[in-house]
């Protein structure tokens, strides 16, 4: 009797380990999903962004008049806005996984085994 009473415990304690660790895996999901949301909406823009870029060098490059009409401190602002974009890039970078499979981002410790 007092062998069925542990395993009961037992299963007890799997079942409601399970349950948690279920639990966080769904929010993991979640979480997971607004994340993905929000790198999309960034990368959206750090597209625009340098699509912008790229029409105003080109504009820039096509027409001489296009340049002379342009005031110096429009010249020194997009000349800042380069540089901190550029800094702004950089930092994605670091943070941004090198990695293009996730049998490269989840150690083989992660991955089921065949």
């Amino acid at each position: 009797m007092a062998e069925v009473l542990g395993v009961v415990a037992s299963i007890a304690g799997v079942t409601t380990a399970g349950f948690q660790i279920a639990k966080r895996l769904y929010d993991s999901v979640k979480l997971i999903a607004r994340i993905e949301d929000e790198l999309r909406a960034v990368a959206r823009e750090v597209e625009a962004l340098s699509s912008v870029f790229d029409e105003i060098s080109s504009a820039l490059q096509a027409d001489q008049s296009t340049t002379k009409a342009i005031s110096r401190r429009a010249i020194s602002t997009i000349s800042d806005l380069v540089k901190d974009s550029q800094t702004l890039y950089d930092k994605i970078e670091k943070v941004l996984p090198r990695q293009t499979s996730h049998r490269e981002v989840f150690p083989p410790a992660y991955q089921r085994s065949k």
